[in-house]
């Protein structure tokens, strides 16, 4: 297993020793993926990884990795990230076009600090936890963290999650601080980050962390 792992982190030499890499295990008797953590890619192991699937195999005896059905995926995240980026073209479009037509998506600004990930997830719990029934005072706060001048409450309710994380809102994110935050936020919340594939010939995205 060490070796497989070896040879899969070494296709192509595109995985560098800083870059971040976790495991999803798949096997036809499993009800959902088997997701190893995230970790450095120096540190990722075939017993890392066995570790975690025997856990799964003590209760689910239907699950044999060696019967020739088990497949493994590396996903990889190249480091560093979190900061920001340039203007990448796809589909015919750029990001900030595509933005502008989906009222739907809340644009993160963060222009003098690298809390996009925190602001990003304090705007969200609010969202999450809109009432059934209109409330004005919901509405009041849902503006307020979306569009107030310079994103005061914004800025304040990121820097308190960033603290209570243990993370530093002085770079960027990378596999690391996301396991830092999805701890603080269960069980109430649950953390999950998307990232839009830029080769696919329709709109994609493919999942970094859940």
């Amino acid at each position: 297993m060490n070796t497989l792992v070896d040879d899969l982190k070494d296709e192509n030499g595109i995985i560098k020793d800083a870059d971040y890499v976790r495991a999803i295990v798949h096997h036809p008797s499993l009800k959902s993926e088997i997701w190893i953590p995230f970790s450095q890619s120096t540190e990722m192991s075939g017993d890392a990884i066995l570790k975690e699937v025997q856990k799964v195999q003590q209760s689910n005896e239907d699950f044999k990795m060696e019967d020739g059905q088990t497949t493994i995926d590396l996903l990889h995240v190249e480091m560093p990230m979190g900061s920001g980026g340039g203007s990448v073209k796809n589909l015919h479009t750029d990001k900030e076009a595509f933005r502008k037509g989906k009222k739907s998506i809340v644009s993160i600004v963060n222009d003098e600090d690298h809390m996009c990930l925190s602001r990003a997830i304090v705007v969200t719990i609010v969202h999450a936890n809109k009432p059934e029934k209109e409330s004005e005072e919901w509405n009041k706060e849902w503006k307020h963290i979306r569009q107030s001048k310079n994103y005061k409450l914004q800025t304040e309710r990121a820097k308190a999650l960033c603290d209570q994380a243990g993370v530093s809102s002085e770079h960027g994110c990378g596999p690391a601080e996301w396991e830092k935050f999805q701890k603080v936020l269960m069980p109430n919340y649950r953390l999950k980050i998307y990232q839009q594939n830029a080769v696919a010939k329709t709109l994609k995205f493919d999942v970094l962390y859940k």
